[in-house]
């Protein structure tokens, strides 16, 4: 989580187990950007960072690797804001709960639609439009504070489609 503004809260990533996250100050120095908030029973390993450089500094090959994990969090950044500008909502919801149900599992996702909205540069009042859609079409179900996805390999169809493909697929759920 990140907060671009007083009292807004906006959803940066969203990790499933094994993710690794905090690089970015591993490399700079600089104080962490964004809040980790687990929403389940969760482990945490912590290296701070002067025991990351000790280890570093015996096996140097870690710096690559954290170099490597840079750039495929900037890689996806980049990604995501291409996206963002050039397809549609429809289109780019099914692949934001597409990814977030990878990364949930078996389990609903724990998301308020102001978060979803966030995400994807829109109101809640078109998520929840976007949303309804979604569960008319069989694919999600909704429910207070959680969204179950039903159909996950439908959703990463239309998200994975280019913008004219994944909005006529998405459209055509309507």
């Amino acid at each position: 989580m990140s907060y671009p503004a007083i009292g807004v809260e906006s959803v940066a990533m969203i990790l499933g187990p094994g993710a690794w996250f905090g690089e970015l100050s591993v490399v700079d120095g600089g104080p962490r950007p964004h809040d980790a908030v687990a929403v389940r029973p969760t482990r945490l390993l912590h290296v701070p960072l002067g025991a990351f450089e000790q280890i570093a500094m015996a096996h140097p090959i870690l710096y690559r690797d954290l170099g490597v994990l840079v750039c495929a969090r900037q890689r996806a950044a980049l990604t995501f804001m291409a996206q963002a500008i050039a397809q549609p909502v429809s289109v780019r919801l099914a692949r934001i709960l597409g990814a977030a149900a990878r990364a949930a599992g078996p389990d609903a996702l724990r998301m308020r639609q102001e978060d979803l909205a966030a995400m994807i540069g829109v109101s809640r009042q078109t998520i929840n439009k976007e949303l309804k859609r979604l569960e008319r079409a069989g694919m999600v179900e909704l429910s207070y504070g959680k969204i179950e996805v039903r159909e996950p390999q439908a959703l990463r169809a239309i998200g994975q489609r280019d913008t004219a493909e994944g909005a006529s697929l998405a459209s055509s759920m309507r």
